[in-house]
């Protein structure tokens, strides 16, 4: 009787001990199973963040979900003549401006170097004209009355114009607003001096500018 109690004893004692291994197991392989869980959480989100399109710093999103490089800083000028275009893209003026505006190191900077450019286009408007009036004035009257109504007709609306560039940008918002709206500015000027300016390689292929790079 007492062998058969102690067998019974020893039974009982086993069965606890393995239940508890069984468990010990299964706590280690839940851990496991959360550690793996975990990882693959990670991977993929590593994953969703190279496919979401997110822009990495000095790009900008695609339409397509993609990323692009940002482009250039002057924009090249377009227009009917290939020859005019590719003389105006090598005008010292932007030869000028591109490293001063690459050195630049905070939006002030930027702001600072773009308004003095503006200025220098805006220069190089009046030169332009003036010396078209020099070229066309008696040798060709009609001509020169349909660039002097045109220029009449840009310098009455320019407020208007340069309110809504610094306007828009302001709506737009961001710390970069005054950066735009002093970049914008400069295109301004710049593009009423590339119209004047073909018009001008015209009569003279070999015009100068009035910027001497002082």
């Amino acid at each position: 009787m007492r062998k058969s109690a102690l067998v019974l004893v020893v039974a009982l004692c086993a069965a606890m001990l393995f239940s508890g291994c069984q468990k010990a197991t299964e706590t280690s392989g839940t851990v496991s199973g959360a550690s793996s869980s975990v990882k693959t959480s990670s991977s993929e989100a590593k994953t969703a963040s190279k496919s979401s399109g997110t822009a990495q710093p000095g790009t900008t999103a695609s339409s397509q979900g993609g990323s692009v490089q940002q482009g250039g800083m002057v924009k090249n000028p377009a227009t009917d003549s290939n020859d005019f275009n590719n003389k105006f893209k090598a005008n010292p003026i932007d030869k000028a401006y591109i490293p001063e505006l690459k050195a630049a190191v905070s939006n002030v900077d930027m702001v600072k170097v773009s308004n003095k450019y503006a200025n220098i286009w805006g220069k190089e408007v009046d030169h332009a004209y003036s010396e078209l009036k020099t070229a066309l004035m008696t040798s060709s009257t009609q001509k020169w009355k349909t660039i002097e109504t045109e220029q009449k007709k840009w310098t009455d609306g320019k407020a208007a114009s340069l309110k809504k560039i610094v306007d828009d940008a302001a709506a737009a918002g961001g710390s970069m607003a005054q950066v735009e709206a002093a970049s914008k500015t400069t295109d301004f000027y710049r593009n009423r001096a590339v119209q004047l300016y073909r018009q001008l390689y015209d009569t003279n292929k070999n015009y100068t500018y009035a910027y001497t790079g002082r």
